[in-house]
């Protein structure tokens, strides 16, 4: 006589159902002796799980689903003890926060991004503005360089690249630099003193521009070709009677990631400045 089923059990189906996986997930975890089901009919080899089981599949979930390897989920649970899963939970939790804070710098990249592109519907080729930075701005930037900026090598680039990712910034940033006080003195505009990125917060920055005066403007074009709108920066700055106060910002508002054509490349030069 067949045996009655256990009201209390569920069906691989049910099981699968319920913790929100499919049946061949279970039977995979029972085939590499993860998590084999409470009994097995040995009527009809239909596989049955009980409630004691919904916590460790729950577990199993939430450690695969941060990255664990199932041979380790299978050998911490093998011999499981207070200690060890307390040592991997808090592992995990490490994973966990690195994660979050990935997320959050994204996200300040992307409201960055939003924020460049909303500013140039309303920027003006020619005109420039005198603003007024209230708080520091939050640059990710390279180590000392000296070339034009039409001119950078690839090799320094891909450099300053593969720098920001070992800091765990995210990719994204359109590329910038800095224009040294000296050369702006000097008439050397178009030289770049180090590559920037202009971060959407201060999660990364290596340097900060302070806060203060700025003379500001846009230039259309193709990367680095921003003379013209320094010489412009340059003849404003002294029709207002000011003068360069400190080391200036190119960044690109519109760039290759918002532009099928360089020609529509929108970079935003914004240069620092006292009264004389």
């Amino acid at each position: 006589m067949k045996k009655k089923e256990n009201e209390n059990e569920l069906s691989i189906s049910e099981f699968a159902a319920l913790m929100g996986t499919s049946r061949q997930t279970l039977l995979y975890y029972d085939r590499i002796g993860l998590l084999p089901p409470a009994r097995v009919d040995p009527h009809t080899g239909y596989r049955r799980y009980d409630r004691r089981q919904i916590g460790v599949l729950s577990l199993i979930q939430t450690l695969s689903g941060l990255g664990v390897p199932l041979v380790e989920i299978r050998r911490e649970l093998a011999g499981i003890s207070p200690g060890r899963m307390e040592e991997l939970l808090r592992r995990q939790r490490q994973v966990l926060r690195a994660g979050q804070e990935k997320l959050r710098r994204r996200e300040a990249m992307i409201a960055l991004r939003l924020a460049q592109i909303a500013e140039s519907r309303s920027a003006r080729e020619g005109t420039t503005v005198l603003a007024c930075e209230t708080e520091p701005v939050p640059l990710f930037v390279s180590g000392p360089l000296h070339c034009r900026k039409d001119a950078v090598p690839d090799r320094l680039v891909v450099d300053f690249y593969a720098e920001a990712d070992r800091q765990g910034l995210p990719m994204g940033y359109p590329m910038g630099c800095l224009v040294s006080a000296g050369d702006i003195a000097a008439g050397r505009a178009a030289m770049a003193s180090r590559l920037a990125f202009h971060l959407g917060s201060a999660d990364g920055a290596n340097r900060f521009l302070p806060a203060g005066l700025r003379l500001v403007t846009w230039s259309r074009g193709p990367a680095g070709g921003t003379e013209a709108a320094w010489a412009l920066l340059r003849a404003e700055a002294v029709r207002r009677r000011l003068r360069p106060a400190g080391d200036a910002l190119e960044e690109y508002l519109l760039d290759e990631t918002t532009c099928a054509r360089p020609e529509d490349f929108l970079c935003r030069l914004s240069l620092p400045v006292e009264e004389r």
